[in-house]
């Protein structure tokens, strides 16, 4: 389940990231390529940091999730509540992990 899960947030990552590359060529004003979203180049190791970046986030939304289940069909306990808020962090972790590696608009 988290390695369907960490697939699609991988494609999702890479798609913002080439919609990132191809704008900031566009504003330099430099020829713009066409964009490397087919598979050929994710799996020519363009992904494998995409990967674990949404492995990370794959893991807190499953964290997220399990933890609100148990505190809200199931007693309310601080080991739920520790769950949801490591889940938080790893998610966290994983969103500001893309924004680092995602190339800025203008340089």
């Amino acid at each position: 389940m988290l390695h369907g899960i960490g697939l699609d947030h991988s494609r999702g990552i890479r798609v913002h990231r080439e919609r990132h590359r191809i704008a900031s060529e566009y504003f330099r004003g430099t020829p713009v390529p066409d964009p490397d979203l087919d598979l050929l180049h994710q799996m020519d190791g363009g992904s494998r940091a995409e990967f674990g970046w949404s492995m990370l986030i794959a893991a807190g939304v499953i964290a997220v999730s399990v933890g609100s289940r148990s505190m809200f069909h199931q007693e309310a306990t601080i080991q739920s509540l520790v769950v949801v808020i490591v889940g938080s962090g790893l998610g966290g972790l994983g969103l500001a992990g893309v924004q680092r590696s995602t190339p800025p608009l203008l340089r």
